[in-house]
């Protein structure tokens, strides 16, 4: 991230030897927040209030037979510009990773604002709506991926901290917008939303690694994706029906609300919401991943669907305040997945995000055209509330095939050895095929072609490249063998190059204090005590085995990269 930028630290004590969880509050949960502002109130806000309310909330003037084609057509280009780029992760790469990126999210962005403020009851207002539709679609896709990708190399803890302050930030702009910004100084704060949001994004992207010269570090799954599809794309796909319909009900029926009990009760759930799951993630005697999380979480989801039915009752404050709750834990939760799948298990984030999110949009949409389809009555509050039965079913049935840490771990790990074998099989033939291509004195006639000092020079970058290769392997050895994290590699890079934490600190752009926890659960889990040891540890050939082995699975040979996607060392 770049260094200029405020960074908050956050650290706790837990267990009997004090060890330090860590967690850096940046300008990440900023960014996000106005990006998903723009998201609740131009992609989803304006459909939903019409299908709950009289539209006399929504902050565009539209037509209430068009909003429900407005948000049907942007979901529906949301996803499949996500499906997309799961598709391209790697064919387009170099774009996904560079700076015009956000600056074409921001124009595609700006642009669906713009149509979406047309006036009601002109001859161009059908098809500025579905102009307007596929633009924030296709605007809402691609900055998924790429705020995704900016998340995808932060710590379990940064991500999980930044996430569910994001989604606060935008709750309460979204508010902001809906009752205390009257048009049309509501259109322009909508507008502005993405412009600012990626601005924070372009500045926190370094340099691409193509203009570094360097090439992409990550690891993508090179082959057997159906299954990895499967067992990502089932529950998110399930999880997708409960959470359109508690999203619709809380944009549609909750943050409209004139009511000022339901708008504190609003930032009341939200802070909630944000404290439970912090408190879940720092608390946590085990290593914390996303489905510790989603173990002690979901019950809470579960509670919001039920309230589902008090909505239109004496208790709707109660109601609202559940709704609310479990909304952002459902948001919170779905990209605290995203994000440590790719962080945990080094895969590209951009095809992570892309399928996720797809998978969970089809999810949202279909729920969505249940709740508004675009061609008929909408459903009020207490259609919604008899769904709840087969809601909750939806969500239980999504968390039971939600795939645990172990079982993502045994299939990447499969998969990247079936890839390693194959690869060192191209190896081993290269040598051969060459010397059957190759005629008498065809070697010998370019040797001779070649100038001494050019040779020289050739030698010597070909043994600086083989050393950094040597060193590269050796860390992702070391990292595969003791279960380092991916930003436990990262350090543990530049711990074996003879930096110190200040520098780490600068280098990866974390406050000391994570440095230098970084620093010690390395050597906790090596079993070492300085940083000579781990110089030593590292100039071995062989490993000697740690002192305390981890517990034997399909995790233990699984192999990390040393740098996030941007490719940074």
């Amino acid at each position: 991230m770049n260094k200029k930028l405020p960074q908050i630290t956050i650290s706790i004590a837990r267990g009997a030897d004090k060890d330090q969880v860590t967690s850096d509050l940046s300008s990440l949960s900023i960014g996000l927040g106005l990006f998903l502002a723009w998201f609740f109130v131009a992609l989803l806000g304006t459909g939903a209030i019409h299908a709950f309310g009289d539209g006399s909330r929504a902050v565009f003037p539209i037509a209430a037979p068009l909003a429900p084609v407005l948000t049907t057509t942007a979901l529906g280009t949301c996803a499949a510009a996500l499906f997309f780029a799961a598709l391209t992760n790697q064919r387009l790469l170099a774009f996904y990773v560079s700076r015009p990126a956000p600056v074409a999210a921001t124009v595609l962005a700006v642009a669906g604002v713009a149509l979406l403020c047309v006036p009601a009851g002109s001859a161009l207002e059908a098809p500025a709506i579905v102009g307007a539709g596929l633009l924030l679609g296709a605007a809402g896709g691609l900055a998924l991926v790429l705020w995704g990708t900016a998340f995808a190399h932060c710590s379990f803890t940064t991500i999980v901290l930044n996430t569910v302050v994001a989604i606060v930030v935008a709750l309460a702009i979204a508010v902001v917008a809906i009752h205390w910004a009257p048009a049309p100084w509501g259109c322009l704060l909508v507008a502005l939303l993405p412009v600012a949001s990626f601005h924070l994004l372009w500045r926190s992207m370094p340099t691409p690694y193509y203009a570094r010269r360097e090439t992409p570090v990550f690891s993508p799954l090179e082959r057997r994706h159906v299954p990895f599809v499967i067992r990502l794309g089932a529950p998110t796909l399930l999880f997708g029906v409960p959470f359109g319909a508690l999203q619709a009900v809380c944009l549609g029926g909750v943050l409209p609300s004139d009511s000022i009990a339901i708008q504190l009760s609003v930032f009341a759930a939200s802070v909630i919401a944000l404290l439970l799951i912090v408190a879940i993630v720092m608390l946590s005697k085990s290593v914390s991943h996303w489905d510790i999380v989603f173990r002690c979480v979901v019950p809470v989801i579960a509670l919001a669907l039920f309230a589902l039915t008090w909505l239109s009752g004496p208790n709707h404050l109660l109601a609202s305040f559940l709704v609310v709750c479990g909304f952002v834990c459902f948001e919170a939760l779905m990209w605290i997945l995203f994000a440590d799948l790719a962080q945990e298990f080094a895969l590209s984030p951009i095809f992570v995000f892309g399928l996720g999110n797809g998978f969970l949009l089809a999810g949202v949409l279909g729920a969505t055209a249940t709740v508004h389809p675009p061609f008929g009555d909408p459903a009020g509050v207490e259609a919604v509330a008899a769904y709840a039965p087969a809601l909750l079913l939806a969500l239980v049935m999504g968390y039971a095939s939600l795939p645990r840490q172990r079982e993502i771990a045994a299939l990447v790990h499969s998969v990247r050895k079936a890839a390693a074998q194959a690869q060192r099989v191209d190896v081993q033939a290269e040598p051969e095929m060459a010397a059957q291509h190759s005629s008498g004195g065809t070697l010998e006639a370019a040797a001779a072609a070649v100038p001494p000092e050019a040779d020289s020079e050739a030698r010597r970058t070909d043994e600086g490249a083989q050393a950094r290769g040597r060193f590269q392997a050796r860390c992702d050895e070391v990292a595969g063998t003791y279960l380092l994290s991916r930003r436990e590699t990262e350090v543990m890079r530049l711990l074996a190059k003879g930096h110190n934490a200040a520098f780490i600190q600068e280098k990866l752009c974390i406050s000391r204090s994570t440095a230098k926890t970084h620093i010690n659960h390395i050597y906790k889990k090596l079993d070492i005590h300085t940083q000579q040891e781990l110089l030593t540890l590292m100039e071995q050939k062989k490993d000697p085995g740690p002192a305390k082995q981890p517990a034997p699975g399909p995790e233990d040979s699984r192999q990390r990269p040393s740098s996030n996607i941007f490719g940074e060392g």
